[in-house]
């Protein structure tokens, strides 16, 4: 089967109700995502709105092979009345991942509108496993990568969103390890020879994160 009859066929076999996942098509890639956790959350004195989702992206080789690669979002905002406090975290993550979690929590679920004790559990066997065996039904293996075609796949596939906030978040980082610098500079409690080595220290943390951001941020403008 041809790469191209492929793909159709993964959208039109894979987008079932049996499946807890969604799949797209991605140029030449297979795209499930999972959005496993979705809704609003109560506990005493606070709101929690949280979204935990999963993604599994698989490219297709002209060899009769394929890559893939795991990614992770979590978004957390959560409100403290008691406390009168207000927090918000993201969180990606780009990589194999092989886990299980089951979680019991009260609120409202955003997909079916349910009010009360929500129960959310996840697998990544659960994604992994039909996909994989659809694709070796119809006659494509997993190719097999050296370490160094692994980081560069991983860096690859990292969608454009994910891509754009680790760069943003390695760019605060890097500016404000710049910033201590600065800091200890001028702190008159740090003697001269510590001072000097934290110095050193942050300022080359400072610049290699803030490097690092930026070209994340440049490489998600690029990403198709």
């Amino acid at each position: 089967m041809e790469k191209e009859e492929l793909l159709k066929k993964a959208f039109e076999e894979l987008n079932k109700a049996e499946y807890p996942f969604e799949v797209a098509i991605e140029n030449d890639s297979i795209v499930a995502t999972w959005k496993w956790k979705d809704g609003t959350y109560f506990d005493i004195g606070s709101v929690t709105k949280e979204l935990q989702e999963f993604r599994y992206t698989v490219k297709i080789l002209d060899n009769k092979t394929y890559i893939d690669n795991d990614s992770s979002l979590s978004n957390v905002q959560n409100v403290n009345y008691l406390n009168q406090t207000a927090s918000l975290s993201s969180e990606g993550f780009s990589g194999k991942q092989y886990r299980k979690h089951v979680e019991f929590t009260f609120g409202k679920d955003k997909e079916t509108g349910k009010v009360g004790l929500q129960k959310y559990s996840f697998s990544t066997d659960e994604i992994h496993k039909p996909i994989r065996a659809f694709l070796e039904r119809n006659g494509y293996k997993k190719e097999k990568q050296s370490i160094i075609n692994v980081q560069k796949t991983s860096l690859n596939d990292l969608d454009k969103t994910l891509l754009k906030r680790l760069g943003l978040i390695f760019s605060v980082v890097g500016i404000g390890l710049l910033l201590a610098t600065t800091i200890i500079f001028f702190d008159p409690a740090i003697s001269g020879d510590e001072s000097t080595i934290l110095t050193v220290v942050f300022t080359f943390s400072g610049l290699l994160n803030f490097i690092l951001g930026l070209f994340l941020i440049r490489k998600a403008k690029k990403h198709k």
